[in-house]
């Protein structure tokens, strides 16, 4: 009887416990099956350092929005790319080379990268300096406007260019230089050396403005006091990669 009981016991454990065990397996298998509509990362950073994007006619408006909550990466200038749609994949060794290879993709040829120390922190597409804008009827750039883009003769831009330095100026004290290229000021683009004079002009004296000078195709910040900079400049027509 006791040996009978003892087994009958056994029995009903191990079925407890193979059912307990079973059920826990199902559950897991549940819980890593991801929720119904979640969308797998359209970008990021792998565990291996790299970065990546797996975009399939997504919104560029997603792209730019993504590249800023996850890579802490602002991009503005992009205004009049509004509903394009974006098929490109890759992966690259730095957020550096992705964002590049995106603009690339994009046809967009000439912007200003910032950085906080070693980070990419900003990047600002010149508007006024041309990028492909043909497009398919579902919005892609597409390749024929590439390939007749790239036929076409290089194009030149209005850039403004340091031709000197006044002597005790703030040019002086912030070391500018003939050569340089005046390419944002106050946050304006600037293609001419009137529409510079007359941004200088809307700063008061006792205010602070932010300049961005291009120099051997690296981008330099400075912040000055309004009024005279202290550069003579003249505007000239060069091929943005000159440039930029």
């Amino acid at each position: 009887m006791t040996t009978k009981l003892s087994k009958a016991l056994t029995f009903i454990l191990i079925f407890v416990f193979a059912s307990t065990a079973a059920g826990t397996s199902r559950e897991t298998s549940r819980q890593a099956i991801p929720a119904s509509g979640e969308q797998s990362p359209l970008l990021g950073e792998r565990e291996g350092g790299r970065f990546f994007i797996s975009a399939e006619n997504v919104d560029l408006s997603r792209i730019v929005v993504e590249i800023g909550s996850e890579l802490g990466i602002v991009i503005s200038g992009l205004d009049g790319t509004g509903g394009a749609k974006v098929d490109y994949s890759g992966e690259w060794e730095s957020s550096v080379d992705m964002v590049k290879g995106i603009l690339r993709y994009l046809g967009i040829r000439n912007y200003l990268m910032e950085f906080d120390g070693t980070k990419l922190a900003r990047v600002r597409v010149m508007k006024s300096k041309g990028y492909v804008s043909g497009r398919d009827e579902a919005g892609r750039v597409s390749n024929s406007a590439k390939k007749a883009d790239a036929a076409k003769p290089v194009e030149k831009f209005s850039f403004v260019k340091v031709q000197g330095v006044v002597e005790g100026s703030q040019a002086e004290a912030l070391e500018l230089m003939a050569g340089d290229f005046i390419v944002l000021y106050n946050g304006v683009e600037i293609t001419s050396s009137q529409l510079l004079i007359a941004e200088v002009r809307k700063v008061p004296l006792e205010g602070t403005v932010d300049m961005v000078v291009m120099r051997d195709h690296e981008p330099y910040s400075y912040t000055l006091k309004g009024g005279m900079i202290g550069v003579r400049v003249i505007t000239v027509k060069l091929p943005g990669e000159e440039v930029f």
